[in-house]
């Protein structure tokens, strides 16, 4: 049940012996940077076309984050995306990790929560012909209710860059 791209044994122990420092840290880095900035990330979705990097400031006025709290980050995969096939799961299916998290998000009240909704929901729904509201939206407002003021959804089609989520992010929270 292993994911065709995840690394072998052999391959994990090799990338393991490498020396790690702080030039391996910023090469692995830029790297990120330039494939979010350029679009490239995944380019065949097109998911980060047309994304706007935005600095951690603007952000955490932009969207009425309390600067006094640290920021998590809940990332979760297209709740019929093929990945779930993969590896060993908790949970039934996405959708049930999803409320579960959520519902566990908002018992910590500690931190500022954003909700980022996979980008590849709006290409995935568009190929498949899928023309409904994403099925995050609905089980957030079927299921969860109304989130309490220390969250943030992002859609998928928000026009700020995925990297500018995760360079502003704390801690990170997503299902594989």
């Amino acid at each position: 049940r292993d994911h065709f791209l995840t690394l072998s044994d052999k391959s994990w122990q090799t990338i393991r012996s490498w020396p790690w420092g702080s030039a391996m840290s910023k090469r692995i880095k830029d790297e990120f940077y330039q494939c979010y900035a350029s679009g490239e990330w995944y380019g065949e979705g097109a998911v980060q076309l047309d994304k706007k990097m935005v600095e951690k400031e603007v952000l955490i006025s932009l969207l009425n984050l309390d600067p006094a709290k640290k920021i998590a980050v809940i990332y979760p995969h297209i709740f019929w995306d093929g990945t779930f096939f993969w590896g060993d799961d908790l949970f039934s299916n996405y959708q049930e990790w999803f409320i579960e998290t959520i519902k566990a998000a908002i018992g910590n009240t500690k931190l500022n929560w954003i909700v980022k909704i996979h980008p590849a929901n709006l290409t995935k729904a568009l190929r498949d012909g899928y023309a409904a509201p994403q099925t995050e939206m609905e089980v957030i407002g079927d299921v969860i209710g109304e989130l309490p003021a220390n969250f943030c959804v992002l859609e998928a089609d928000t026009e700020i860059s995925t990297l500018s989520i995760h360079h502003l992010s704390d801690y990170c929270v997503t299902v594989r």
